[in-house]
């Protein structure tokens, strides 16, 4: 189980079953992290890449500009959304493609036409499409890829409104797939799904500033994110109908444990989450063990 940890100096730390060791160290925060071809990708705001082959650490590629917040596999290639300069990078295993997808070249419908507004944030793999969510100005708008049709506006969603941060400028953090459905998650804490049969987005209200991940476990998605700005801390889960808070922050205050869950991911059997405050100081992330099944082998 991999982890990443700190701040302005970060560090990628893994879990053996009884205690977290420090892998290696980098310069800047890491901010994402992926598989690919049997190898662990790590991203620095820097712009840095790192790849761990299970013996060494080496740096393959560093972006032109900008850094990658989403790292996701498709089709075979490692696809990485950089927010920095609102492009899409592909790596097949030998070249690194920057600007494979542009914000400069938008899909036919779009409304973008200022390159440095869309902020490509969230990326998943659906239906055999990779989705790339935009932080534009409202309405917000979803594209898709794939080798056949290239790149297409596949939705263009008004998530205007107060939302839980009051923000006008609402736009898209994370994009997901569950279920056969499309989801993504705002910076104003609005969880949107996609209803295919009536062809129309709803959204719920969560009380956070930014939903920021998706994780299926146990037949539901759970969601972490900035909660506690605008409500108490925790992870939510949502069945498919019903959506509701799963892990209240209150329920560990006797620990001293303070800060957002801010994602969610599963390892041998057990749904875990990132805690990044504790006791009211800024630390290293804590991986907290939140559901634990009878597989869990400790």
């Amino acid at each position: 189980l991999w982890g990443l940890n700190g701040e302005s100096t970060s560090q990628a730390i893994v879990w053996d079953g009884s205690s977290w060791t420090a892998s290696t160290t980098f310069s800047g925060y890491a901010d994402a992290m992926g598989i690919y071809d049997g190898d662990l990708y790590v991203s620095i705001q820097n712009g840095d890449m790192f790849r761990y082959d299970g013996s060494s650490w080496s740096q393959p590629h560093t972006a032109s500009s900008g850094y990658y917040e989403s790292i996701v596999v498709y089709n075979d290639n490692l696809f990485l959304s950089n927010s920095g300069n609102n492009t899409v990078t592909r790596y097949n295993g030998t070249t690194w493609e920057e600007e494979f997808i542009d914000a400069a070249s938008p899909p036919s419908g779009s409304n973008i036409t200022d390159p440095t507004s869309p902020f490509f944030h969230g990326l998943c793999v659906h239906e055999g499409k990779l989705y790339i969510a935009t932080d534009s100005p409202p309405p917000t708008e979803i594209w898709s890829y794939d080798p056949t049709n290239g790149v297409q506006l596949q939705a263009a969603v008004d998530t205007s409104g107060n939302g839980s941060a009051g923000n006008t400028y609402n736009g898209c953090w994370t994009i997901g797939s569950y279920d056969g459905q499309l989801v993504m998650g705002t910076q104003s804490g609005q969880f949107w799904t996609y209803d295919e049969d009536a062809d129309t987005w709803n959204f719920q209200d969560l009380g956070c500033s930014y939903l920021i991940s998706f994780r299926e476990f146990g037949g539901d998605l759970y969601m972490g994110g900035d909660f506690g700005f605008y409500g108490s801390d925790g992870v939510w889960k949502w069945d498919g109908s019903t959506l509701e808070k799963d892990l209240d922050d209150s329920e560990f205050d006797s620990n001293n444990f303070n800060g957002p869950f801010r994602f969610v991911n599963t390892w041998k059997g057990t749904l875990i989450s990132h805690l990044r405050y504790v006791a009211d100081t800024l630390v290293q992330p804590f991986v907290f063990l939140l559901i634990v099944s009878q597989q869990t082998p400790y």
